[in-house]
């Protein structure tokens, strides 16, 4: 009797690795049929194209893979140039009337590639004036004042800002000055982007602001005039909308769509910016790795490793499939398109999908977090978890602090006390050093974002019942307890997306009712708060 159940128990522990075998190579048919249908219709649609394209076409000097009337429909996402200007201001005019704000001028948007990477999807168009020219001729393009690399980056040792949390009597208060907000969305908008450009890169490109939403669009602001300069449809980039976006280098986005889509991860390459209007072209990825989709991209700090003649970038992205994978990319030219170098995922242990990524440049650490609770700190040196956090609810956000890089605030999903303030060189629970946030009827939405102030003491944050922006500063003794000071903003609903614009007394915000609203204030520093007992 008890050899059968031993011969039992080893059936059954033969079966269950057999049924996940199973699972798992359905999965791999599911996703390899999904892309098969995916680029049959692309083919069929192209064959339909070119059997209906007019003769002259076919004598033209355009080579197949440029030729506009080539494209079909789904994949002139991937090759067409930017729109340009004037049908920009007539597509802004039907649907908002605000097209008090765009500029008038009708300039090309995207300037050819030379060379298309086997590796890589092409998707721009050179300009009808290139159009007519010979092939040969158009691979010598000469390089515009803004194709040049940034300069290599040097993280030289500075004395970071240490902040005394919950110890203060005072705290700053924001009173508001003056604020503006338009409807500016079609729908909900998705994400908030501020440049990460230094003092080498143009002016243009030290202003820009991006921004995306669920109609499909991408924005580009100029935030110093507080205009908008250019908008990409969703014809140019994805049948859906882009879900989460970053920045890959100073110039170049990346950024994926949403779950159940099987779209691949794109980049905007961006050329020359300025207060009008902005010139790139997009650039399509090989297939996600992801098995289920991506949920999260997060940029690794760009530059360290450029050369005059070479530049590498490289980003994160985390999936519903529990994994993260890290993208490597290098170019040769700032006018070619970037080349995959390795997709490889990281040893992280997560059990559920991850939703933050956050990576810290001066100690090569990734934190990363999701539903399964967890907050984990990789050395990306040796591929090894340095520290893992249980908490009480989902990570739905990490931002680290510009005043002090050790210092990271992390959100929860919580109806209250969402916030933490985590100090990664204090080993476990140890390095929490405060906690704070907000009563929420429900559970805090993974798509609220707060955001922390350059000072590192001043935290802010929408809230779901409300149109209000709430303040916390971090150094006051109470700040656990309640809400340090609000602000009320031009929305009508709850604000999803908040950021202090940087070097200014100024916040933008981004509400589901569609609407960005500006808020300039004034600072009351160190004001004695007095309470009734």
């Amino acid at each position: 009797m008890h050899h059968l159940l031993l011969k039992l128990e080893r059936q059954q522990s033969k079966q269950n690795r057999y049924l996940g075998k199973f699972k798992q190579i359905s999965k791999s048919i599911k996703k390899t049929s999904r892309l098969i249908g995916y680029n049959a219709n692309l083919l069929a649609e192209q064959c339909n194209m070119n059997q209906t394209m007019p003769p002259a076409k076919k004598a033209g000097s355009i080579t197949p893979s440029h030729s506009p009337a080539q494209q079909s429909p789904q994949s002139a996402k991937r090759s067409l140039p930017f729109p340009s200007k004037a049908k920009q201001v007539e597509a802004v005019e039907s649907s908002s009337g605000e097209s008090s704000n765009e500029a008038d001028d009708d300039s090309p948007m995207m300037s050819p590639d030379a060379t298309t990477p086997h590796s890589a999807q092409v998707a721009s168009l050179p300009p009808p004036q290139q159009q007519q020219q010979a092939p040969a001729a158009a691979a010598v393009t000469p390089r515009s004042s803004a194709s040049s690399f940034p300069k290599p980056k040097r993280h030289v040792a500075r004395d970071f800002k240490e902040i005394a949390f919950g110890r203060s009597q005072a705290m700053d208060i924001y009173t508001i000055r003056r604020k503006h907000g338009d409807v500016v969305f079609n729908k909900k908008p998705r994400s908030l982007l501020y440049n990460i450009a230094d003092d080498s890169m143009s002016k243009g490109m030290n202003e820009l602001m991006i921004t995306t939403s669920l109609d499909g669009e991408l924005q580009f602001w100029n935030a110093a005039e507080r205009r908008r300069i250019k908008t990409i449809g969703k014809d140019h980039i994805y049948d859906s909308w882009i879900d989460d976006i970053c920045w890959a280098t100073p110039s170049t986005l990346a950024f994926c769509p949403p779950q159940k889509s099987d779209e691949p991860v794109k980049l905007v390459h961006i050329g020359n910016v300025t207060k009008t209007n902005v010139e790139g072209r997009i650039q399509t990825l090989d297939e996600s790795p992801h098995e289920n989709g991506i949920s999260v991209i997060g940029s690794l700090e760009t530059g360290d490793y450029n050369t005059r003649n070479m530049e590498k970038c490289s980003f994160v992205t985390g999936g519903y499939d529990k994994s993260i994978y890290l993208w490597s990319l290098k170019r040769e030219s700032p006018d070619d398109n970037f080349i995959p170098t390795g997709v490889s995922r990281l040893n992280i242990k997560h059990t559920s999908a991850i939703y933050s990524l956050c990576y810290d440049k001066y100690k090569n650490v990734l934190f990363s977090g999701g539903a399964d609770e967890r907050l984990v700190l990789f050395d990306m040196q040796t591929n090894t978890t340095l520290r893992e956090l249980r908490l009480a609810q989902r990570v739905s956000q990490i931002i680290q602090s510009k005043a002090n890089p050790n210092i990271m605030l992390i959100t929860s999903t919580l109806r209250s006390e969402q916030f933490y303030i985590y100090d990664q060189r204090v080993p476990g629970f140890d390095g929490i050093k405060l906690r704070f946030g907000q009563h929420e009827s429900e559970t805090l939405s993974r798509f609220m974002k707060p955001d922390m102030h350059e000072n590192g003491y001043v935290v802010c944050c929408g809230h779901q019942s409300s149109s209000k922006l709430n303040f916390w500063d971090l150094r006051y003794t109470d700040v656990h307890k309640s809400v340090s000071f609000s602000m009320d903003t031009p929305s009508t609903t709850r604000i999803l997306r908040s950021m202090f614009k940087p070097n200014t007394e100024t916040i933008v915000s981004l509400s589901s009712s569609r609407t960005m609203s500006w808020l300039d204030y004034n600072v009351k520093r160190d004001e004695i708060v007095k309470t009734l007992v």
